[in-house]
């Protein structure tokens, strides 16, 4: 028995040593997504790197082009079946959180990226975390009023005032004001 446990031992042992191509094409779509390199993006997906894979991170390459701002590789990715919609797996020790693609553009502020993600089927109404203020958790338009992105508070209005409806109105009145309450809390 423990000569046959040494022995699962140091085979896993060994297959951890052995590098996997796969794993390494996705890290590589990975960080091409986050630098912007659409051509190196491009390579990836043409090689059949997943383009909703996720790496050691959590991120997916959507989200890390959302977050960067790289509007022509979010783009390509949307046009090669990347779920608009994923959330990557939370991964606290790397500082990545439960949140959208959508989420992560309205809270860096890329407005662009924003239109790009609503397009292609981002909803901007789901909901993560929860927080102090809110305890139902955060969407996109209270990530965007909350770090002052006026031009992503626009187009998620836009987004969400497009069926009608007055009352939609009235509640991107309170996220606006809430996040003006927060940046004014902020400078004390």
């Amino acid at each position: 028995m423990r000569r046959s446990l040494f022995l699962s031992g140091l085979f896993m042992a060994t297959l951890a040593g052995i590098p996997d191509p796969a794993g390494e094409k996705s890290e590589l779509l990975l960080k091409a997504s986050r630098e912007g390199d659409v051509a190196a993006v491009a390579k990836c997906i043409a090689d059949g790197v997943d383009v909703n894979t996720q790496g050691r991170s959590g991120g997916t390459p959507l989200f890390l082009a959302a977050e960067g701002g790289h509007a022509e590789v979010v783009r390509f990715l949307l046009d090669h079946g990347a779920d608009p919609n994923k959330i990557p797996r939370p991964v606290p020790s790397t500082g990545v959180i439960a949140m959208t693609p959508l989420m992560a553009a309205a809270a860096h502020g890329h407005a662009a990226v924003a239109e790009l993600l609503l397009a292609h089927g981002a909803d901007a109404s789901i909901q993560v975390g929860e927080t102090a203020l809110y305890e139902q958790g955060v969407t996109a338009l209270f990530l965007a009023a909350v770090n002052g992105h006026e031009d992503v508070v626009n187009v998620l209005t836009r987004a969400s005032t497009a069926g009608g409806g007055l009352w939609k109105y009235l509640v991107v009145g309170i996220w606006i004001l809430m996040g003006t309450v927060l940046m004014l809390q902020g400078d004390e």
